[in-house]
């Protein structure tokens, strides 16, 4: 459902609520040194700040019923952090202008929906208060997505860590609970390969202020659980495929072993380390170590996992001679006397849920 939009009808029951205008609070803070403007969500891409009720009346003529998006798993242990909260309201410690407040919108007619803040309007509830400072905002359309959408991104984003310290955070079960949500009401799509004109997985993932290794897993537990087991890609990060490496060293004692992990951000710097590994190996020992024998795990992490393909082909092209072209004469010297070439062959640990397992001698 999207609001219906009246500023007038809108500012004037806020009017009658009390509300202190945000951009009154931001021109009291560029004319006052002194003065500190309340805590508030800062680069939240399609909401705007409306302003800030200090004593807005929690009853049902105001508030629609609360759902709970991006928590709809942890939500389930909150009791600890509503009893916290009730119990800082009652002994009067509890300090609104240091969290980021409970945000509201107005919905049309005397009412607001609800979109953060549920265990302190409930901590508020159960320390029999009638009123609470909140926050009113409004979302709108950016970088071509939906006000709808980036609701829905508020409601996690809000649940992040942000160092308040009555706070129950979100868990990576909320996370593909609420994505899988979305991807079932139609507002996101598996990837660009489906023609809907709404965002994807991978930059819901990224709205969602979630880094590329841990939104890569993330990505992958999504399709999963929501049947793309064609797309579904098991990503690896370095520490995963380390791991790998004592299995492949005792099924194949007479090989040397290093790994890897790609992602846009470190591929070439990785690289670069993995071969100067087998180029010490090589010079130690040429007979032993050498384009047969040296063979580097590698997966794939992050935004890299959409280009598994692509890194697959690149990796059975890469020459030694890019990556260590300042290591290349004592190489080259060493090749001559030894008689063996230098080299190594890079190997993907399996990622498609169809690969079949991998053999890595030939």
């Amino acid at each position: 459902m999207t609001k219906i939009t009246n500023n007038k009808q809108r500012d004037k029951l806020l009017e009658e609520l009390g509300i202190i205008w945000w951009n009154d609070l931001l021109k009291k803070e560029e004319e006052d040194p002194l003065f500190s403007l309340p805590r508030y969500p800062k680069n939240t891409k399609g909401m705007t700040i409306i302003g800030i009720a200090p004593k807005f009346p929690i009853e049902e003529d105001y508030l629609l019923e609360y759902d709970n998006p991006g928590r709809p798993k942890s939500i389930l242990k909150s009791t600890p952090v509503i009893t916290q909260i009730a119990e800082l309201m009652l002994s009067g410690e509890w300090e609104p202008k240091h969290y980021i407040p409970p945000t509201i919108e107005w919905w049309g007619e005397s009412k607001f929906k609800h979109h953060t803040g549920h265990l302190t309007k409930t901590g508020a509830e159960t320390a029999s208060k009638e009123e609470l400072y909140m926050m009113v905002v409004e979302f709108h359309d950016e970088d071509g997505k939906s006000a709808d959408y980036w609701r829905e991104i508020w409601t996690s984003n809000e649940n992040d860590i942000d160092g308040s310290y009555v706070k129950l955070l979100r868990t990576d079960e909320d996370i593909i609970e609420q994505v899988c949500k979305m991807l079932a009401k139609g507002k996101i799509k598996a990837d660009k390969s489906f023609q809907d004109d709404v965002p994807t997985i991978d930059e819901t993932l990224k709205d969602m202020n979630i880094t590329p290794d841990p939104a890569a897993v993330l990505k992958n537990a999504i399709l999963l659980k929501e049947g793309y087991n064609d797309i579904a890609i098991q990503p690896f990060t370095s520490t995963m495929v380390a791991k790998e490496i004592p299995k492949y060293e005792k099924k194949y004692p007479d090989y040397f072993f290093t790994s890897t992990s790609y992602s846009n951000t470190s591929q070439t710097k990785r690289d670069y380390e993995r071969v100067l590994v087998c180029c010490v190996k090589f010079l130690e020992d040429p007979e032993k170590y050498n384009e047969h024998t040296m063979k580097v795990l590698y997966g794939a992490a992050g935004g890299a996992v959409n280009k598994i393909d692509a890194l697959r082909k690149e990796k059975q092209n890469l020459t030694a001679e890019e990556a260590v072209r300042n290591l290349w004469d004592s190489i080259a010297t060493k090749e001559v006397k030894s008689g063996h070439k230098f080299g190594m062959s890079y190997v993907p640990i399996k990622q498609k849920k169809d690969d079949p397992e991998i053999t890595i001698i030939k």
